[in-house]
């Protein structure tokens, strides 16, 4: 899952900077770099990590996130630097975050289709595009059912558990398990209830105008409710978290890890989120306010 589309790997760099030793990771988040993070971490003592990134795969920023806790860091964005998407899940994992005045803390919600449609192994665009428009109902049912019953489960019950526990007060070095943790699986178990009850509603209240409508504008608006799609399923997703939390079905922190949450979620797709210093203290993304 990406957060935006990046075509190069992170530059990830120890530097002495400000009379501090600094690991500098700047450019796209791509898969291996939690590797690489790990590698230059244990290799190198730092006194700072300082991350500039636009964002890149989802579940990188989560490893990375993790072994920056795991190492205890304290993680700054600098003046001048911008932290979007998956750096912003990556920069929870610091014990102590900080973002400087003029640095940028920006959001928006993931997106598989943002840029395209994706195809089947080995299927054209031309073939999709004849699959989409000969039977819209079943590229409907299969986009949705996926959305509504997986994947969005999923990234959820991940991501919820994630913050949840990056978010902690506890200042020191922990390695945390997040993905098929068993507190990822009981609200995985708990949330897709939520999401059966979607699908089905989905069915029965929506789906029909949705054919009709790919079926008279086309591909271009098969584009459009398959964005609205994964977006209404993470909705239905931050309900049901909302809904566990009220029945005390969640553990500590989960109303902060919540609205983190939703913060993400509930920005668009297609423009981020740009959150001000105030918002990022009171909402628990950073911890510590900077000090010139």
């Amino acid at each position: 899952m990406f957060l935006c589309n990046p075509s190069y790997s992170a530059n990830i760099t120890i530097e002495h900077k400000e009379n501090r030793k600094v690991l500098f990771y700047s450019g796209p988040v791509k898969v291996g770099d939690a590797r690489r993070m790990r590698y230059m971490l244990s290799n190198n003592r730092v006194d700072e990590v300082w991350l500039s990134s636009g964002g890149g795969v989802l579940i990188e920023g989560v490893k990375i996130g993790l072994i920056l806790r795991e190492y205890g860091t304290m993680v700054k964005i600098k003046k001048q630097h911008r932290c979007a998407s998956a750096c912003t899940v990556a920069f929870l994992g610091g014990v102590i975050r900080s973002v400087e005045p003029n640095g940028r803390y920006l959001v928006h919600a993931y997106s598989r289709y943002k840029d395209k449609l994706p195809t089947r192994k080995g299927e054209s665009q031309a073939a999709l595009k004849r699959r989409i428009t000969s039977d819209p109902k079943a590229f409907l049912l299969q986009l949705s059912n996926e959305q509504m019953r997986s994947i969005a489960v999923m990234w959820a019950s991940r991501l919820f558990v994630y913050y949840r526990l990056m978010i902690q007060p506890e200042p020191r070095a922990k390695r945390y398990t997040v993905i098929d943790s068993t507190e990822e699986r009981n609200i995985k178990r708990a949330l897709t209830r939520y999401g059966n009850k979607a699908y089905e509603r989905y069915q029965t209240k929506i789906l029909s105008n949705d054919i009709k409508r790919i079926t008279k504008e086309g591909v271009s608006a098969a584009h459009e409710i398959a964005m609205r799609i994964e977006r209404d399923a993470m909705k239905v997703m931050l309900t049901g978290l909302k809904n566990l939390e009220q029945q005390n079905y969640l553990k500590n922190r989960a109303p902060e890890a919540i609205r983190i949450l939703s913060t993400m979620f509930e920005s668009r797709i297609l423009a981020t989120s740009d959150l001000s210093l105030e918002t990022l203290s009171e909402y628990g993304f950073t911890n510590v306010p900077f000090s010139q």
